[in-house]
């Protein structure tokens, strides 16, 4: 019996490509796959950065205000604590994704076994959006 093969399109958002390439590679009846690198390029150049070739917005930034505001308040907050903020916050990517990229970026710090304060550029970030609002309040 002769297989017949079918071209497949999936978008990612660019955290998930490396695990989603990984799993690819692992799995039978992949023939091959492509990540079409000139699209990001194209994004990249107009200064856009998602997935869909939009420009940062405002969502994503108040977000990240969110979570270290969030974070600020209880000093050192769990995983869990974390998801349950960006949740409620309106977050729609994977937590554990963005908190490693947090982590990353320094906006957060480790504190612990399953646990994370504010970073040093997350501390900065505060102290900029504190006197963003003083200056606002005198206005």
């Amino acid at each position: 019996m002769a297989s017949h093969t079918l071209k497949v399109a999936i978008e990612v958002e660019e955290v998930a490509l490396g695990p989603l390439m990984r799993l690819l590679h692992k799995t039978p009846g992949v023939v091959s796959f492509h990540v079409d690198m000139d699209n990001m390029k194209k994004r990249a150049a107009n200064g856009a950065s998602d997935a869909r070739g939009r420009a940062p917005g405002k969502r994503g930034k108040n977000l990240v205000n969110g979570i270290l505001i969030e974070v600020s308040k209880h000093k050192v907050i769990t995983t869990e604590q974390f998801k349950a903020i960006w949740r409620t916050l309106g977050g729609n990517q994977d937590a554990i994704g963005v908190l490693r990229r947090y982590k990353m970026e320094k906006m957060l710090a480790p504190a612990g076994e399953d646990k994370v304060r504010l970073g040093q550029k997350g501390e900065a970030r505060l102290k900029e959006l504190r006197a963003a609002a003083a200056a606002a309040g005198e206005a």
